[in-house]
């Protein structure tokens, strides 16, 4: 199972989000690998935007898929994509 260096996927995902329409709204992003408790792993990743309440899957369905993409392209874990409110 090829694994990606965290610091590597989060450079990722954050040049992707920047670059999207959440862009300007995006504070911080956070990756962890997790564990399903089955033995499948996967990645979370948090997108801390400042009003995830206005999110729309519309809006966001493009970057979350060339996330997705672009993880799976150097990693074998899913990234479970998250959004959560910046402090």
């Amino acid at each position: 199972m090829k694994q990606a260096d965290i610091s590597r996927i989060t450079e990722i995902v954050e040049t992707i989000a920047k670059a999207s329409n959440l862009g300007n709204d995006l504070r911080q992003v956070d990756v962890e690998p997790g564990d399903d408790g089955l033995g499948g792993e996967f990645l979370r990743v948090h997108l801390h935007v400042g009003h995830p309440e206005r999110l729309e899957w519309d809006n966001v369905s493009d970057m979350v898929m060339s996330i997705q993409e672009a993880v799976q392209a150097i990693d074998d874990r899913f990234p479970s994509i998250r959004y959560r409110k910046a402090a």
